[in-house]
């Protein structure tokens, strides 16, 4: 997701349809700065998640570089921010098709070191996992969203413009937000586009509520529960 696609879709749901695109133009540092907010409120329900799997039947600790971390169009994501599973796969040659609940880790927690169900230890700080069993292990590593710079264009690497629609919707709903408290009413480009503030900050609360209410539902409920 580029961040000047997201600002021409937010400008287009805002009901700006009948503007030329060129007619407008975005102040990229600015409303990055709104983005980088909404990021942070969405990365905690849903974060994005990558499955790998990892030999550790001879050195039981791996520490995540960029070098051993999933990538995204060939952009490497670095190591991951948590861990919400860490469970063997096989161990002495043998597939565990049914792992005993004591030997699985489940855990998130973003302010402390994740210590899973011992014998398992995923450090956030130095980005190593460390297990007391040696196995093959099956991750799942997690990512809070973030902007980079890719050849001078701001990306999020993990969202998608099409499928990340709650994301959208609340971004629309800041940008509204923002509008609406920054001014009683505006015109833009000496176009006849005049709302009052009151009214626009209000649509932009109740899209900002209602992705909020999505973004809690039923399909993100498993971070939820390690929140």
């Amino acid at each position: 997701m580029k961040i000047r696609d997201l600002f021409e879709r937010i400008i287009i749901l805002s009901g700006q349809f009948l503007i030329r695109k060129n007619s407008i133009e975005m102040d990229v540092e600015r409303f990055k700065l709104l983005v980088e907010q909404g990021l942070a409120e969405y990365s905690k329900a849903s974060p994005h998640t990558e499955e790998t799997t990892v030999d550790l039947r001879g050195d039981r600790t791996i520490k995540f570089t960029n070098s051993n971390s999933p990538n995204i169009d060939g952009v490497d994501l670095g190591p991951p921010d948590f861990m919400s599973a860490c469970d063997p796969v096989s161990m002495r040659g043998t597939f565990l098709l049914g792992v005993p609940e004591g030997n699985r880790a489940h855990s998130y927690n973003p302010n402390l070191d994740v210590k899973c169900n011992a014998p398992f230890k995923f450090n956030r700080r130095s980005k190593e996992l460390t297990v007391g069993t040696p196995a093959n292990y099956a991750l799942i590593l997690g990512y809070y969203h973030r902007i980079v710079k890719i050849e001078e264009e701001y990306e999020i690497l993990t969202l998608d413009l099409v499928r990340d629609s709650v994301f959208v919707m609340l971004i629309q709903g800041m940008f509204l937000q923002g509008i609406g408290k920054s001014r009683r009413a505006f015109t833009l480009n000496d176009l006849p586009i005049a709302m009052d503030a009151a009214e626009i900050a209000s649509e932009g609360d109740a899209l900002v509520d209602i992705a909020r209410d999505k973004v809690e539902n039923e399909e993100h409920k498993f971070y939820l529960a390690y929140r």
